[in-house]
């Protein structure tokens, strides 16, 4: 323990405070320590006090707005949607580089907050002082399946089913389109390397009901039906006891729900296929491949592409009349018709479109979704937020100054699978009895973090 009390010092002493935890038990200290860093977050809350003070006094209605004003203000200041291009590119490998490497103990020490902007753990901190002002039950949240996850994945796996359909139909891509794949592709692969991490948020009850609140993550809203069954179990078992307990609460909703979206989008792929028999004619009559792509509905369909942007809203008004439907398939037939190629390309452009559609179809309702808090991070570990904090900042300081004692006595303390991920990856022991233990633990997990799944994989 002294180890841990040493740690404690140093955070205290950086914060301007006094090191006063005398006679304490193990389970006493973390959990004080773990107060005292809340109470510290409390004192650099100006605006997020007059919030708690509003929300005690507030409707239901209010409570909701007052939570997601404080959402976006807890958001990071240096967050901001990243274009898909080369310049995006950078930005992204930037952003990644500076929130999880740069600042040290100052992204998640309460002194420095007003200063610099906080990691999910100081983040956590920031909530949890809320929710203390507000009289606001709560609980810590460890991420095991971060809803990014899912959306890098899906987006990998959404990608290579397109270029799969390209390739067995022979369909040559539009160029545009094909660098759009691309930058989707490197800007999912490097946030699911780099962003998708051990990280905590906090779930919060809300009249009868439990919240996930997320700001640093992008994850507001409320849990599932089957999240919210394991909450009322999971709410009496922590609230009953003070002991380092935890538990995993999962959701299938979540993942159903996106892979259902996903099937729906992909059918646009299938009603591009019936243009393939169109690609061996030979343009005899311009006017009679307009009538017949007008029979197939391809005009009332390729209007959902996102490339009409601001006009689509105009054009699917005029769409529905006939003169304007042949007016407008033809001009798109014509101006294929100038880049050369034929009717076999002309047709390719315009099955292109519906892998276009498909896609953004797929995007657009994951963002929105995932704004109005349709769909939240799937799994979690649930513990007190004293006790997850506390032990956050003592491994975030463990492993800033490579104290593997202090790092294997707070996996022992609470073996959630941060803890033991940093096990893993700061010390590099994968054979010794104690991390054996910690494999067999691993083994029994109905869920794995994405990072754990990794070294399980890696050590076999």
């Amino acid at each position: 323990m002294k180890e841990l009390i040493e740690l404690i010092k140093f955070a205290l002493k950086e914060c301007g405070e006094e090191y006063e935890f005398v006679d304490y038990d193990e389970k006493s200290l973390i959990r004080n320590f773990g107060q005292k860093m809340i109470s510290l977050t409390l004192s650099r809350l100006p605006e997020i006090k007059e919030l708690a003070e509003e929300y005690k006094r507030s409707s239901l209605e209010r409570r909701l707005e007052i939570l997601k004003r404080l959402f976006h203000i807890l958001r990071s200041k240096e967050q901001k949607e990243i274009p898909l291009t080369l310049e995006g590119i950078i930005d992204l490998i930037n952003f990644e580089i500076k929130m999880n490497m740069e600042g040290g103990p100052k992204r998640y020490l309460p002194v420095y907050f007003n200063h610099i902007e906080p990691n999910c753990l100081g983040k956590e901190m920031q909530i949890a002082a809320f929710m203390r002002l507000a009289d606001i039950k709560s609980f810590s949240a460890s991420i095991i399946k971060h809803v990014s996850e899912f959306e890098c994945v899906e987006t990998l796996d959404f990608i290579r089913k397109i270029r799969e359909d390209m390739k067995k139909r022979n369909i040559q891509n539009d160029p545009l389109f094909e660098q759009s794949l691309y930058f989707q592709e490197v800007s999912s692969q490097i946030r699911l390397a780099t962003e998708i991490r051990f990280h905590s948020g906090i779930i919060l009850q809300l009249e009868k009901e439990w919240w996930m609140f997320d700001p640093y993550g992008l994850s507001l809203g409320k849990l599932p039906i089957d999240m919210q069954e394991q909450m009322k179990e999971v709410d009496k078992v922590l609230s009953s006891s003070k002991e380092p307990r935890f538990s995993l609460i999962y959701s299938k909703e979540v993942e159903e729900k996106i892979r259902e979206k996903k099937t729906e989008c992909l059918e646009w792929i299938e009603k591009s296929k019936k243009l393939d028999n169109l690609k061996e004619r030979e343009i005899v009559d311009l006017d009679k491949l307009v009538d017949e792509l007008i029979n197939l509905n391809v005009p009332i369909e390729i209007i959902e592409s996102p490339t009409f942007g601001d006009n689509a809203d105009v054009l699917k008004e005029k769409i529905q009349q006939p003169l304007f439907k042949k007016f407008f398939m033809k001009k798109l037939l014509e101006n294929s018709l100038t880049l050369g190629g034929g009717i076999k390309r002309m047709i390719d452009e315009l099955i292109t479109i519906y892998h276009l559609i498909a896609m953004y179809k797929f995007f657009e309702w994951f963002d929105k979704s995932r704004l109005n808090g349709e769909i939240i991070h799937p799994a979690l570990e649930v513990m007190r937020s004293e006790y997850s904090i506390g032990v956050g900042v003592l491994n975030n300081l463990a492993v800033e100054f490579n104290n593997f004692i202090a790092i294997k006595e707070l996996v022992n303390f609470l073996p959630i699978q941060a803890q033991i991920g940093a096990y893993f990856i700061i010390t590099g022991d994968f054979s010794s009895p104690f991390a054996s233990r910690l494999i067999s633990i691993l083994k029994n997990q109905t869920i794995l973090h994405k990072i754990l799944r990794k070294i399980l994989k890696d050590i076999k």
